[in-house]
């Protein structure tokens, strides 16, 4: 689960009034996963806390996957007899809070503020603090980084990020319940297609992307643009090689790379991403008046005026570096340029309008500093054990005893 940026959730405490939670015993239970009871008050405080940080998306449904997810990974963790200190937990709570420039303490009581009890923050961390752990004992020792990787990534090219791709795209929808079928269809495409007529003839049979119909052919990218857990990847690759499966939220995606090209302009060293996303029911009237939407929005700030009467959760506005986007907006994102928008992505029930507000790019001579090796080789080496992670807690989902009462 990717939550929205803490600054606008500390606007949110004082602006919105809690929402309405269910009725009822709150603690009955609701779910259990693996005879592990999820009650009622944990999923009321789980989809107020989604609320309170403007998480986009069917908010019940992410708040119910969110909560069977943690509570595989708090499983597997005892399983593995690996238990968080005290201290690790409060040292979690305050990078958390951090990252909005609060002390625990005002997170927290800003949180309470709203009804969110502080428990419900301290079992979040926590199991997020122990899965890191747990993958880390499964994966870690596992996972080896060469010189020859942490060559290739700092490569000019690689390191600079000065070049444009022309890509073909190749986007296998994977849904929960499919996410293991999905996976092994995109592992079997990437192993085995070669040449860009496999390539585009598999993209029309298989991807749910809208370059489907040409074979998934799209434009020009700058290498800067994409997010960088697909960039890194894709400047690896040969022009003509497939990549190896990509993890996006409820898809999995593969890249042909056609060919590489040099901007001419100056590498950039960071950037930062303003965009929108309005959410839209995935129904035929729902993609009407997204479409409405985005024929009447000129800029990012007409979506202000443009979404009124809409509930305030369905419009989010935000600025973060491409690392923190999630890696299908990002996608998106990468394809626009500022004030343009697209109605490709789908999430949980939902059509999403994205738009580009703006981006704002930093430049080598610009106060920005290369990575040293080490910071490349840690940086390939958690993109790795990400990968893993997201692969087995999808199996872990697919094999686990999901009922309700």
């Amino acid at each position: 689960m990717r939550l929205k940026t803490l600054l606008a959730m500390c606007l949110a405490f004082c602006l919105a009034a809690p929402p309405l939670l269910a009725q009822g015993d709150p603690f009955a239970p609701v779910l259990y996963v693996n005879d592990s009871a999820i009650t009622q008050y944990e999923l009321d405080q789980r989809i107020l806390f989604m609320q309170v940080v403007n998480t986009p998306g069917d908010i019940e449904a992410l708040a119910r996957k969110a909560l069977i997810e943690n509570r595989i990974q708090t499983l597997q963790a005892r399983l593995q007899k690996i238990e968080i200190t005290d201290e690790a937990l409060q040292a979690g709570i305050a990078e958390f809070a951090g990252r909005a420039n609060l002390t625990s303490e005002k997170f927290l009581a800003g949180l309470a503020e709203r009804g969110v009890d502080p428990q419900t923050v301290r079992d979040f961390v926590r199991a997020g603090l122990l899965w890191r752990d747990v993958v880390r004992a499964r994966f870690g020792p596992r996972v080896t980084i060469s010189n020859n990787e942490v060559d290739n990534a700092m490569a000019p090219t690689a390191l600079r990020g000065g070049v444009r791709l022309l890509l073909s795209e190749l986007i296998v929808p994977a849904p929960p319940d499919q996410a293991k079928d999905a996976m092994a269809l995109a592992e079997d495409l990437s192993a085995s297609l070669s040449g860009e007529a496999a390539f585009a003839e598999a993209a029309v049979q298989f991807s749910a992307a809208p370059s489907a119909p040409q074979g998934g052919r799209i434009d020009w990218l700058e290498a800067d643009n994409l997010p960088p857990q697909i960039a890194s990847m894709l400047l690896g690759l040969a022009p003509g090689q497939v990549s190896p499966p990509i993890q996006l939220p409820n898809a999995v995606a593969i890249f042909l790379l056609r060919a590489v090209s040099e901007t001419g302009r100056p590498p950039a060293t960071a950037v930062a991403v303003k965009y929108a996303q309005v959410l839209f029911p995935d129904t035929p009237d729902g993609l009407a008046a997204a479409a409405k939407m985005q024929a009447d929005a000129d800029t990012c700030d007409d979506l202000y005026g443009l979404a009124k009467g809409l509930p305030p959760d369905q419009l989010v506005i935000e600025t973060s570096p491409p690392a923190r986007i999630p890696a299908d907006v990002g996608l998106q994102l990468a394809k626009l340029d500022p004030r343009e928008s697209s109605l490709a992505l789908r999430r949980a029930g939902s059509r999403v309008l994205v738009m580009l507000c703006s981006r704002t790019v930093v430049r080598e001579g610009e106060g920005a500093e290369n990575p040293t090796r080490d910071q490349v080789s840690a940086r390939l080496y958690n993109q790795r054990l990400a990968k893993l992670a997201d692969a087995w807690l999808a199996d872990l989902v697919a094999d686990a005893i999901i009922r309700e009462p």
